[in-house]
């Protein structure tokens, strides 16, 4: 591995955490060991119960210690983490360094996946001198070179618009979560990882995937300046899910899809809700999310395909009620019957 230090100073990487705290820590000790330098890291946090910040600040200040042993670790990998931080609490009382490369940010309430990556998103395109932003999950970590390998990527094309990176599953680093994207059908709301599931590493051409990119996935995609001030930030109404497809469709095609085909990060996929890309270990607060989000934009965007994906979220939930999954089928059915979809 190259010993010279990449600028990246272009970037604002943007993590939204909500009670993970040690997931947290690890994403963010994970990018401070980077071969790169010059990034700002967002930690925006949507009013966490389990100590998060105070935990996150105690390693910062080196009165507290992790021994993390990720995936992440290969070749090149030495543990690191910011000299300083800048800490805004929800009251906006700034504590700390305003040069930091680490800002904490209170975001007061729990604001779901958008509205907390919406916060970092403003500070950054009002604070911060950078072009790119890369939102991370707090359940992720990155490889030593994906920052400079991401940032090489957004140079090489002055439209792109949204980026996604090769994911790989934290606990099974062999498969591949995705390559970059993901696929969308929009009679069935369903969409699919591009290779998911495939052995790692796999071979494949990059412009024939980014041909098939229909949206990036949310644990890892860029975006830039330019295509935020056009198309404008995330949709916040979903809370949950939708999001990134949101944002593609309001594209319009104006900004590409693209992948950054040496960029590799690792997922660990769960988080505080039982999310999942499995379906059958979703929580039940998780599929209450994903039903409610995907009848929204569905009705938003393809409101001739809402019966069809209607259909088939009763389905789903005639599912969970001959498994017995009493709190999934509350939760089906509250989705379903919603006022507001």
């Amino acid at each position: 591995m190259n010993d010279v230090l990449f600028d990246a100073s272009s970037l604002a990487i943007v993590i939204v955490n909500y009670n993970s705290w040690e997931d947290l820590i690890e994403c963010v000790e994970s990018v401070f060991s980077s071969n790169s330098y010059g990034f700002k890291v967002i930690v925006c946090d949507n009013a966490s119960q389990d100590g998060s910040i105070s935990k996150l600040l105690e390693w910062v200040d080196g009165k507290a210690s992790y021994d993390f042993d990720g995936p992440q670790k290969f070749e090149g990998y030495v543990c690191k983490k910011p000299n300083s931080y800048l800490h805004i609490n929800s009251e906006g009382a700034r504590i700390g360094d305003d040069g930091a490369s680490l800002i904490v940010i209170e975001t007061g309430d729990n604001l779901g996946f958008a509205g907390g990556n919406n916060v970092g998103l403003r500070y950054g395109l009002e604070k911060l001198d950078v072009e790119y932003f890369w939102l991370l999950n707090a359940d992720t970590t990155i490889a030593v070179d994906a920052v400079q390998e991401l940032v090489l990527r957004m140079q090489e094309d002055s439209m792109i618009g949204l980026c996604g990176t090769i994911i790989r599953f934290y606990h099974f680093p062999a498969t591949l979560q995705a390559l970059g994207g993901a696929t969308f059908n929009k009679w069935s709301g369903n969409s699919s990882g591009i290779a998911s599931h495939n052995s790692y590493p796999h071979i494949f051409d990059r412009n024939s995937i980014e041909d098939k990119i229909d949206f990036i996935v949310g644990a890892s995609l860029c975006t830039t300046r330019d295509f935020l001030t056009s198309v404008g930030l995330m949709e916040e109404s979903y809370f949950l899910y939708y999001e990134e497809i949101d944002w593609s469709v309001r594209n319009n095609n104006q900004f590409k899809h693209a992948l950054a085909d040496k960029a590799e990060i690792f997922h660990k996929e769960g988080g505080a809700i039982g999310t999942s890309s499995i379906p059958g270990q979703r929580g039940s607060l998780s599929e209450y999310y994903l039903i409610k989000s995907k009848l929204s934009f569905t009705r938003k965007f393809f409101p001739l395909a809402f019966v069809s994906v209607y259909a088939l979220s009763i389905v789903m939930l005639l599912k969970r009620l001959l498994q017995r999954r009493w709190g999934h089928v509350s939760a089906l059915f509250k989705a379903l019957t919603a006022r507001k979809y």
